[in-house]
């Protein structure tokens, strides 16, 4: 991608600046601008007709004009690009285009698109390919420190090279023996991720460097600075550009150059581990293989994952739960890894022995729980027993009352009836005597 500081094609021109305003993402810019700019200089490589003078003209060219120079553009991509980067290669073509409003045969440019293929360079770097990239010496002590730095945090954070750009020194703080990074800061696409206690370590180490020269380093710094000022003492941080991702390319490059770490070629311009996205892969291979939850990968890689991201929002002390989880993979010293692996192992040992003693409280309470119902329950049944014999004993004298009411009043009816004196003893008589 080109700097958008230094054009190769005038853009000063009205047609340009109100498509520029409309475009406000910084990264989509800078690539709809730089392939913008590769079509206008090659049609300024070719005869007439194909000859577009720059951005006022584009804006303004007749439908024949611009079919015609299309379809020969894509003729030209589809040699000398994949086939997966003749999309974006046009995109911002079609973007001022459209945005101008000029009318130019969308289905012959999509027929002149070729079909996506598989993707390459999806392979991770090695911990063995890391080891070998940090044991580089550069010029200058500064230039490994920062190398180093760089290396340890681009693989143990998976950050883009892009976001190393836009980091400051203020984004990045302590957590336990390693770093929280807050990525993109104060944008739609903010996320959290961490470094690794030997990252942490080698940042430091480049920060102190820095300051031994002069700079002053304040929450507002770069964390990762490109150029210098003339003097050979750093006077104001102000005056440094953040390491931009053409430069990180470029560092990595000359790094990998020094060393025998092998590479295939799978096209004419790729390998099968990208030069810097292969660092993100290592984090993204590391921490599945020490099976992280997946949804906690994609947060810490700052993917969306549809749905179920956009519902799926964790703490960042949750997030580091997970990162811990696969850190010791994630460390590139021998020693630290196996330091790394004897920690976890006795932090999973502290917490299963406190998972184990709360439950065994949870269960002894319980327990007591289940004694004093039981309790309660005795009780309960001494006092129904107890009514129960009191009922026992009013209930059949309660009846018999009731028997001698009757009987009563059987023998008044009987005196009422003015029956023969001589009353015949009568069943109730006989339970009366």
């Amino acid at each position: 991608m080109r700097d958008l500081n230094h054009p190769k094609v005038d853009q000063n021109s009205r047609e340009f600046q109100v498509w520029l305003s409309t475009i406000h993402t910084k990264w989509t810019k800078i690539s709809y601008v730089s392939g913008l700019e590769r079509f206008i200089l090659w049609s300024k490589n070719n005869k007439k007709p194909y000859i577009i003078t720059g951005y006022a003209d584009l804006a303004d060219i007749s439908k024949s004009r611009i079919d015609r120079i299309l379809e020969d553009y894509m003729l030209h991509l589809n040699g000398i690009i994949t086939a997966n980067s003749v999309r974006s290669a046009i995109a911002g073509i079609k973007s001022f285009l459209e945005y101008h409003e000029v009318d130019y045969s969308k289905s012959k440019l999509k027929k002149h698109t070729p079909k996506t293929t598989k993707s390459v360079g999806n392979q991770s770097y090695s911990t063995e390919d890391i080891q070998k990239m940090l044991s580089v010496t550069l010029s200058s002590p500064e230039d490994t420190a920062r190398k180093n730095a760089l290396i340890l945090t681009l693989c143990s954070s998976g950050i883009r090279a892009g976001a190393i750009e836009e980091l400051k020194v203020g984004h990045i703080s302590s957590i336990q023996d390693c770093n929280m990074v807050i990525v993109y800061k104060d944008q739609n696409e903010e996320y959290v991720t961490f470094m690794s206690p030997e990252a942490r370590s080698a940042f430091e180490k480049y920060l102190e460097i820095r300051k031994s020269k002069g700079e002053e380093i304040t929450a507002d710094s770069w964390a990762f600075i490109n150029t210098r000022s003339n003097s050979s003492r750093f006077k104001n941080y102000t005056k440094f550009k953040p390491l931009d991702s053409i430069t990180v390319l470029r560092l990595i490059s000359i790094v990998i150059e020094k060393t025998n770490i092998q590479r295939k070629k799978v096209t004419s311009t790729r390998f099968n581990i990208q030069t810097v996205h292969g660092f993100r892969k290592f984090f993204n291979t590391k921490l599945n293989h020490a099976k992280v939850h997946p949804n906690d990968i994609e947060k810490l890689m700052g993917h969306q994952n549809g749905l179920k991201g956009l519902y799926y929002t964790p703490q960042s002390k949750d997030l580091f739960e997970s990162y811990k989880q696969g850190l010791s993979s994630l460390l590139v010293s021998q020693m630290d890894r196996e330091i790394a692996k004897t920690k976890h192992l006795q932090d999973e040992l502290v917490k299963t022995e406190t998972e184990s003693h709360q439950k065994v409280e949870v269960l002894s309470q319980k327990l007591n729980d289940a004694l004093s119902r039981i309790s309660e329950l005795e009780s309960e049944i001494q006092i129904r027993q107890k009514v129960q014999q009191v009922r026992d004993v009013i209930v059949p004298k309660s009846k018999r009352e009731k028997e001698l009411e009757t009987i009563i009043c059987n023998l008044k009816m009987k005196l009422e009836s003015k029956q023969t004196s001589q009353i015949t003893l009568t069943h109730d008589e006989a339970y009366l005597q």
